[in-house]
């Protein structure tokens, strides 16, 4: 039986094999259709994730304060900055701790994963199972198994998803050493995408797709401007809609809430 991708159900080969977490020789399969690629089914996955974070991942926390940055202008241009915000696959709450920084009302959901940085903040605490203004999820969409149905969970939580994750190269591909993403050490990389497949998973769920950059991509029913997009990268703008939508940070609120719950 072939193969299906899991964004378009269409066939997909296997276009080269590679030594996972150093002892596992896996199938890297790719949609003859829409792109995407994925491995063999992750037989693997309960040992890749010993450890929810991987030791690799040594550029956590300046991504982290990269994509707060990002986050903070896509939601003053696009979004009500006073309503609820959920970080979905949140890891150790770093990032959720740094929007609340900023003044944004996060929360956090990871069933994964220990919560340090923002407890008492967790999706389970607001209590809120829907309506959420934005749903954030950054270094996730490659880890999934299952991509379609995890975003439709997401969805239950927001109409919008705002998400990172590093797209396919346009030149070829012929062994995971041609391109730095797979990290094949892990084993915690298993989906693999273009514009492509961000477009169909776009139109199953009828909404639109806008791509920042090549790993920063926002799913949502608004309809965006190009020329609203172009103004991201306009510093002027930037400083204007940063300095216009100001907030008070919720650290010493949160300080305050954290003292009165011990």
């Amino acid at each position: 039986m072939a193969d299906k991708c899991k964004i378009c159900d269409t066939e997909s080969s296997v276009l080269f094999c590679s030594l996972l977490l150093k002892k596992y020789n896996v199938k890297y399969l790719k949609c003859s259709h829409c792109g995407f690629m994925q491995t063999e089914k992750p037989f693997w996955l309960d040992e890749a994730y010993s450890s929810a974070i991987s030791s690799f991942d040594i550029g956590l926390i300046s991504r982290n304060i990269y994509l707060a940055e990002k986050t903070e202008l896509i939601i003053n241009s696009f979004f009500n900055a006073d309503n609820n915000y959920l970080d979905y696959g949140g890891g150790y709450g770093m990032f959720v701790r740094m929007m609340r920084d900023k003044g944004f009302n996060f929360y956090r959901y990871d069933t994964y994963c220990e919560n340090l940085f923002a407890k008492n903040f967790d999706v389970a605490d607001n209590k809120k199972t829907t309506g959420y203004e934005l749903v954030t999820s950054f270094e996730v969409f490659e880890h999934l198994e299952e991509p379609v149905n995890e975003i439709q969970k997401m969805l239950k939580y927001s109409k919008s998803i705002l998400f990172s994750t590093e797209l396919l190269p346009t030149y070829p591909i012929k062994t995971a050493e041609d391109w730095w993403y797979f990290l094949p050490e892990t084993g915690q990389h298993i989906a693999f995408y273009t514009s492509a497949s961000l477009k169909i998973i776009a139109d199953k769920f009828n909404l639109n797709i806008y791509s920042f950059d090549n790993s920063l991509h926002l799913l949502t029913p608004l309809q965006i401007s190009g020329f609203k997009l172009k103004l991201l990268q306009n510093r002027i703008y930037k400083y204007l809609i940063k300095s216009r939508n100001n907030r008070k940070s919720l650290l010493q609120d949160d300080f305050k809430f954290l003292r009165s719950v011990i």
